[in-house]
């Protein structure tokens, strides 16, 4: 555990200044008694000696001539002797000369002559000086003058006890500022004690260091445990050494802005094990010093448990596409020999047999594409495209897909939009179908007898956009109100009856909510139970510009170039390839079938002449049909590596989309495909060569 004064370096430093002080005013205090003692006072007393001289020089004078002037006339002498004794300084009235001793020789006696005055005092000086006459500077007498300095010493004892006074009153401010101080350090210490208390009581490692990260000031007792400090690492161990490992910190980012970061870093322990943590790095200001600290939180368990679940997602998108694929591939060929059934000269019987059929493959496909979307939102993985479409024309194919369903039961089924509604508009065509397509079969279903309604109203117009709300609107069975709650949720329906009565899965809600949601809209019901629910959503799409609408692509003009093609079609399945292949021919086009991405390579670079296009399917075995594809696009003719390549995958997933992208396919088309789409990317892919 760090001490006190490794921890609050300040207040050492204001303690140590206290001390400092003290330590010079006891020195001040020495310095000026030394200096009063052996200096002042002594040249004071000279002062005052030589000053006493210099009176008693002049006044001898004046002594002299009045003896002189007189003839020792001692009466005289005696009333001028105030004259001669009072020199007073004019601010204290305090004589400079107490007293005189004359002596005087005479033919007739000697003359003694003592003034009023104190001759004995202890601090007086005495100064002996002749009298000579002023007319022949004869030697009158000797005069002996006594100086009691009463000047000097009003002026010492001032001086002395203002010096005492100011000492004593430097001591006690020292006393009391040390008392501060020294409170100061007690609080200080107080706080120290709490902190540290605190501090050793977080479970994780805590570091403060100064804002550069070179230099530990403080670590807490977990930290301790954790990396094995000392207080010797107080002074050489740098916080930056913990990110040199695996870390998202940018220490250059962190220097710049110094704001608080948090970032995942694997560290390493003691006992040299690596341990993920959760940094966080917070300035603060420690100590009065600008400071950071820096908090570790394991998150060795999380990121074990991200890393099971990441595992998990993996193992769930590969299950996905596996039976994505492993679906998809026979109901392309159920599909596939459907359409080639058409073609050929049927019963009224025949012909219904067929459309049952093609609507159960229909449901089949809904189910199976609601599966991977939901999947597919979970992950993170939906993407929406934004593509100019009719709002007018959707809706009448929405309509017109729920049409047979609700006439078998008898249940009328309306589009109902303002003349005036915007109808070109930009966003995912293919979303706003499927929510459509949800909601309308979902009113089919539950819907016994009365009508459906599709109202599209528009909420507010803007300049660039516009808010649109959609209601489906049906007289069914209605809904429950405690299933309310509970009606988008995923596998969610009425009760376990409804489910052997109606079928389906009950994703097709939650689905239509969450695409709803991800385009920034909301959704929600009106129910009625009993005669029926209102489903209502509303998004905001964007206005197609002019430029937009004349860039849609012409239907016609590709149908006029997708004849007599010479096409390669690589497929394993001969199912699938047989129905392919008959449909394509049927529409006039050569068909070369290679079975894997091995044999569709050979016949590239064996063909005399340049495919027009290759179909290319993802799975199979030996060479698959990326590997295939950059083969392809790596040979070393110019024309027959640019043919255009169309995937063919019953994976749906976008990562399959990504790869296809990436290794230079220039479209992607998802099993079961109809000859209808089929022809339109035959014909995009022809026509942008």
């Amino acid at each position: 555990m760090i001490s006190l004064r490794n921890k609050y370096p300040k207040i050492l430093t204001l303690s140590h200044f206290g001390l400092l002080f003290l330590f010079l005013a006891v020195t001040l205090i020495s310095s000026v008694a030394t200096y009063w003692i052996l200096f002042l006072e002594p040249q004071i007393n000279e002062y005052s000696r030589t000053q006493s001289n210099l009176i008693a020089q002049s006044q001898s004078w004046v002594l002299a001539d009045e003896l002189d002037r007189n003839n020792i006339r001692v009466q005289m002498l005696k009333d001028r002797m105030d004259e001669i004794l009072i020199l007073a300084d004019q601010k204290t009235d305090i004589p400079y000369i107490h007293g005189i001793t004359i002596e005087i020789d005479s033919s007739n006696h000697k003359f003694h002559y003592i003034s009023r005055g104190d001759m004995n005092c202890t601090n007086c000086f005495s100064t002996k000086v002749p009298l000579y006459a002023k007319s022949n500077h004869e030697i009158l007498g000797l005069a002996t003058f006594y100086s009691n300095n009463d000047l000097f010493n009003f002026i010492r004892e001032n001086i002395r006890s203002k010096i005492i006074i100011s000492l004593m009153l430097v001591i006690v401010f020292i006393a009391f500022a040390w008392l501060i101080i020294w409170k100061q350090i007690s609080k200080a210490r107080e706080v120290d004690k709490n902190l540290s208390a605190i501090f050793d009581s977080i479970s994780f490692p805590m570091i403060i260091s100064n804002t550069s990260l070179d230099r530990l000031v403080y670590f807490n007792h977990t930290a301790k445990q954790y990396f094995g400090f000392t207080n010797d690492d107080l002074v050489n161990w740098r916080p930056a050494e913990l990110f040199s490992g695996s870390c998202e910190f940018n220490s250059d980012t962190w220097l710049k802005n110094k704001k608080i970061t948090t970032f995942e870093c694997e560290i390493t322990n003691v006992n040299n094990q690596k341990i993920w943590t959760q940094a966080t790095i917070t300035p603060v200001i420690y100590n009065h010093t600008p400071s950071c600290i820096i908090s570790l939180v394991d998150i060795s368990e999380t990121k074990k448990a991200q890393y099971n679940a990441e595992v998990a997602s993996r193992a769930k998108s590969e299950f996905l596409s596996t039976m994505s694929h492993e679906i998809r591939t026979p109901m392309n060929g159920i599909i596939g020999m459907l359409n080639l059934f058409k073609l050929t000269s049927l019963t009224d019987i025949q012909k219904n047999y067929l459309n049952t059929i093609n609507i159960s493959s229909e449901q089949l496909l809904l189910l199976l594409n609601d599966i991977l979307d939901i999947s597919k939102i979970e992950a993170g993985k939906l993407t929406f495209e934004n593509l100019y479409f009719n709002l007018l024309d959707l809706s009448n194919d929405c309509i017109n897909l729920i049409e047979n369903r609700a006439s078998s039961k008898c249940v009328e089924v309306y589009l109902d939009v303002p003349p005036d509604l915007t109808s070109n508009l930009m966003g995912d065509n293919v979303r706003l179908r499927q929510i459509l397509i949800n909601l309308l079969g979902n009113a089919v279903k539950f819907t016994e007898k009365g009508y459906i309604s599709l109202e599209i109203k528009e909420l507010n117009k803007y300049e660039n956009s516009v808010e649109l709300m959609f209601l489906i609107i049906d007289t069914g069975i209605g809904i429950p109100e405690n299933n309310l709650e509970f009606l988008f949720e995923k596998f969610s329906q009425q009760d376990s009856s409804t489910s052997r009565k109606y079928g389906g899965t009950g994703l097709g809600l939650a689905i239509s909510k969450k695409l709803v949601e991800a385009m920034g809209g909301k959704i929600g019901v009106e129910n009625n139970l009993g005669h029926g629910a209102t489903f209502w959503f509303s998004i905001k799409l964007p206005i197609a510009s002019k430029s937009s609408i004349e860039d849609k692509p012409d239907k016609i003009s590709k149908k006029l170039i997708t004849s007599g093609l010479s096409i390669l079609l690589a497929e394993d399945n001969e199912i699938n390839s047989y129905a392919a292949k008959t449909l394509l021919e049927s529409d006039g086009h050569h068909v070369t079938v290679a079975k894997n991405g091995e044999e569709a390579v050979n016949s590239v670079v064996a063909s005399n002449k340049v495919f027009d296009v290759i179909l290319m399917d993802i799975h199979m075995p030996e060479v698959d049909g990326i590997e295939a594809s950059k083969k392809i696009r790596a040979l070393a003719d110019a024309k027959k590596k640019a043919i255009p390549i169309i995937a063919l995958t019953a994976n749906i997933m976008q990562d399959e989309k990504v790869k296809c992208i990436e290794v230079g396919m220039n479209s992607f088309i998802t099993k079961p495909c109809q000859p209808e789409k089929l022809n339109s990317e035959i014909a995009s892919v022809i026509s942008s060569e």
